[in-house]
Parts: structure tokens; C-alpha cells; sequence
């Protein structure tokens, strides 16, 4: 038998808990006090507006303080944004704030009544219980400087999805009307001739014929350096496109809605470069950015700065494991009696911050001090992605490491242990 002895995370006798169920017009809130064998509950349904949350605020702390307790806790689960009012009046306040799961709320929940319908009374109950043992959630508000940086990331996330979309959407038109065109979408977007072709011929085969061969080239050299092989092979495909023929109002609508499509294409790259460049340089105001120079010849500038932007001030982090958690890298494993499942990682934790991480990984594995590792971890898991979620973890262990050690970046330092590393030196 193991007996351990665990120190209580909650002082009940100085905090008074009060859950909130938060909703987008309403808001119900609950707490209780035991004396002498007896419960005496406090439930309120107000709106979700700030002279009503402050009113029922100051009557919680006025029922807290009669009582003999010395702070009020405010705790809810993740609404989506509508419990941001509430914790941030709180806090304005002086009033403690966390959150509690509300995967968790949903199954003790259960538990409690034995029933699975929800309730705007019954979920506030819950969260208070859940708040009693000790099943809290760190609210992390930051500093200042974080929260710009992690707005902007969103930002510039957003601008990188309307980007692709917009390449998705000007090939597919593209196919429609270019039928013989053999060119990547990355063609039209990265290279000079690319550029050219839809900026000149707005990607049009018939408007390319309509010069000649000899005038189309000329065009084109006149302006950028192309090999005369690589126009001839982009010719043929012309002149097979052409062929088949195309009603000219039609051709028209089709040139009109690729023009606009890249016109979207470079007001959205031209976005995220904006903010991507307002990051960057908030990163250099940050205390990570002196202790992470090292590594940024492995990354990028620009992918650090946006992983810095998810994970905020990385000293709020006490070990590896919760920063692993927060990233939702933390392996979960699923057993019981004969039955042993797969050991996966939970993705509970801040998806984008594992999408930046996923780039920095991807992109430099083959040419990072990371191939290696990367390479026996490939072999040795036999499934390339664990592989690379096995890179990943290693990375955020490593950035953790440095800052919180205030080490010089050492590469030899990375896969050796700490004590063969100090019997080394």
C-alpha cells in the first residue's frame, strides 16, 4: 500500500469560491459555506453586462467578508470569449480568477446527479465543487507586450489562411481555363515569369497566342531573364490550351476572377508581412529574445517570434511538463485490464502554438542540428509524424531550458544528459 501525504492547493478557510456559468446574455453564479453540519448556498442569475456583474460582485464580497474570509476566487469555465468580461472586472477588482475545465464540468456533472441534461443552475454548482478540490486552471493574463504579440499572431494566422485560400481558389480556376498548363500553384505566386504572366496575360493562353511566338517572347525577355527552352515547353502548352477553344465572354469572366483573386492574394501577403514585421520587433523588446539569439539560426527569426507570441512570458512555465501541456504535447495513454491502447498526444492545449512549432519542425528538419535525432526517432517509431511530434518536444524542451537556465545556446549540450555533459567537461 502507498501512503502519501499531498498538500491541499485550496485554502477553503480564507478563500470563498463562487462558480459562474457564463453565457452570452446571462450569467448564473453559485457558492456555498458549511457551519456547524449546515449549508448555506448564495445563487444569483444576472446579466452580462458591467454595472451588473460589478453589483453582484460587490454582494458575493459582501457575504464573503461577513463570513470571515479574507478574498473571493471568481472561477467559470471557457465560453468562448463571454466570461472575458466577468474575470477582467474581477481582477479590475482585486478579486482572485482561474478557470476550470469544461470537459471537466461536464463529466463530474454527470457524476454529481446521475443525470446528462445541462442546466444554467446545475453547471455553476459544478465548477464550484470542481474549484474546491483543487481542479483549477491558471488564468494567464501577461504583460502588455504578450498579449499585442499574440494578437498579432492571430492576426497574421488569419491572413495566412486567406492567402491560401486564395491560391487554392486561382488554381482551381486557373485548371479551368489554362487546360494544358503543367506549372505549380507556386509557379504563379513565386517566380518572375509567374508574376509576369498574370500580371501581362492575366494567366490567359488565348490573350499569349494572340502575339505570336516570336512577339510573346520577345515580351518576356524584354522584361526577365528566362531560358528560350523553358518558353518553348510553356508554348506548346499554350498552343494545346488554345485548341480545344473557349467562348470569349466566358474567357472574360474567367481572366476577370483570376485578376481579383491575386489581387486578394497580394493584399493578404502583403498583410502578414505587415505583421509579421510589427512582431519581430516587439519580440526584440522581450527578455527571451537575448537568450534565444542562439537558436534562431535553426528557426528563424520570424518563427520564434510568433512561438513566443503563443507561449508568453516562458518564466510563468515551472517545468517542461507544463509547458508541454499548455502546447497540448503531453502523451496520453489509454489502458485497462488486457486492453492497451495507442499513447497519443492530448492536443488539449493552444493549437496554434502547436501549428507554428509544426512549421519551425518541418521546415528545418533536414537542416537543423535536428536531422539526426529527427532520422533515429523516424526509424525507431517507424510513423514519420511521431517523429516529428518527437522533434517538437524536444525543441520546446530545449527553448525552456535556455531560458530558464540563462544559458549560452549550446548545440552539444542538447541530447546529452546533465551529469555525462558535466563529466565531459
Amino acid at each position: 500500500m502507498k501512503v502519501r501525504k499531498v498538500s491541499g492547493k485550496v485554502n477553503l478557510e480564507k478563500e470563498f469560491i463562487v462558480g459562474f456559468d457564463v453565457g452570452s446574455q446571462r450569467i448564473n453564479g453559485y457558492a456555498e459555506h458549511l457551519c456547524d453540519g449546515e449549508k448555506l448556498s448564495f445563487e444569483e442569475e444576472f446579466k452580462n453586462m458591467t454595472y451588473d456583474i460589478k453589483s453582484a460582485l460587490r454582494q458575493y464580497c459582501k457575504h464573503a467578508t461577513s463570513l470571515g474570509y479574507e478574498r473571493l476566487k471568481v472561477v467559470c469555465e471557457p465560453t468562448g470569449g463571454y466570461e472575458k468580461m466577468l474575470l477582467d472586472i474581477a481582477e479590475d477588482m482585486g478579486f482572485l480568477t482561474a478557470y476550470v475545465s469544461g470537459e471537466s464540468v461536464s463529466k463530474l456533472g454527470i457524476v454529481g446527479t446521475n443525470d446528462y441534461g445541462k442546466t444554467d443552475s446545475k453547471d455553476p454548482r459544478t465548477i464550484t465543487y470542481l474549484a474546491k478540490t483543487g481542479c483549477c486552471l491558471t488564468r494567464r493574463t501577461g504583460e502588455d507586450i504578450y498579449k499585442r504579440m499574440k494578437l498579432l499572431n492571430r492576426m497574421y494566422n488569419e491572413e495566412d489562411r486567406s492567402v491560401v485560400a486564395a491560391k487554392n481558389l486561382f488554381y482551381s480556376y486557373l485548371k479551368d481555363l489554362f487546360w494544358d498548363n503543367r506549372r505549380s500553384n507556386s509557379f504563379y505566386f513565386n517566380t518572375k515569369l509567374g508574376q509576369l504572366l498574370v500580371r501581362d496575360f492575366k494567366c490567359s493562353p488565348f490573350r499569349m497566342r494572340e502575339l505570336g511566338y516570336k512577339n510573346f517572347c520577345s515580351h518576356v525577355k524584354a522584361k526577365i531573364k528566362v531560358r528560350k527552352a523553358y518558353l518553348d515547353e510553356l508554348w506548346d502548352d499554350v498552343v494545346s490550351s488554345c485548341d480545344r477553344g473557349m467562348d470569349e465572354q466566358l474567357r472574360s469572366i474567367y481572366e476577370g476572377r483570376l485578376d481579383e483573386l491575386y489581387g486578394d492574394w497580394e493584399k493578404h501577403d502583403g498583410k502578414k508581412k505587415k505583421y509579421m514585421e510589427q512582431i519581430d520587433g516587439l519580440f526584440r523588446q522581450t527578455k527571451e529574445y537575448e537568450k534565444l539569439k542562439g537558436i534562431m539560426t535553426q528557426c528563424g527569426e520570424g518563427n520564434l517570434a510568433r512561438l513566443v507570441a503563443e507561449t508568453g512570458s516562458l518564466s510563468d512555465f515551472g517545468c517542461a511538463d507544463q509547458f508541454l501541456k499548455y502546447a497540448g504535447l503531453n502523451i496520453t495513454e489509454k489502458k485497462s485490464g488486457k486492453f492497451i491502447g495507442k499513447m497519443k498526444i492530448s492536443k488539449r492545449g493552444n493549437s496554434l502554438l502547436r501549428k507554428v512549432l509544426y512549421q519551425i519542425c518541418c521546415f528545418r528538419m533536414t537542416r537543423s542540428i535536428f536531422r539526426d535525432y529527427y532520422r533515429e526517432a523516424k526509424e525507431r517509431l517507424r510513423i514519420p509524424i511521431k517523429a516529428v511530434i518527437s522533434v517538437m518536444r524536444k525543441f520546446l524542451k530545449m527553448i525552456l531550458g535556455i531560458v530558464k537556465s540563462s544559458s549560452v545556446f549550446d548545440e552539444n549540450r542538447i541530447f546529452v544528459s546533465q551529469g555525462d555533459f558535466k563529466k565531459v567537461a
